[in-house]
């Protein structure tokens, strides 16, 4: 029996992840597991966050990807606390995965 698991993962990436993704897609499938992410195997006419939430719900896991997609060349991490630090050339995945 297949289950749905929900893949977050960005649609737009840097090309040196696309062997990885394709690899793990790859293997959900080989062992009866079918990623769910939205923009590449579901195209919703809702609100993302709507849409994430219900495909969410409906899947039987979730694997979120950490892939990169901020770039902070000159900035402060923290401001104004105790954990104040510089922050150059950093990359960071989507906001909401920290």
């Amino acid at each position: 029996m297949t289950k749905n698991i929900f893949l977050s993962r960005p649609n737009n990436y840097n090309p040196v992840y696309i062997s990885s993704v394709e690899r793990l897609t790859e293997e959900l499938r080989k062992r009866s597991l079918n990623p769910i992410t939205i923009g590449s195997t579901v195209f919703p006419n809702e609100y993302p966050t709507s849409a994430i939430r219900k495909e969410m719900q409906a899947c039987s896991g979730i694997i979120i990807l950490g892939i990169p997609q901020r770039l902070v060349r000159n900035g402060i991490s923290k401001p104004k606390t105790k954990f104040e630090k510089e922050v150059n050339n950093k990359l960071y995945p989507s906001v909401g995965i920290k």
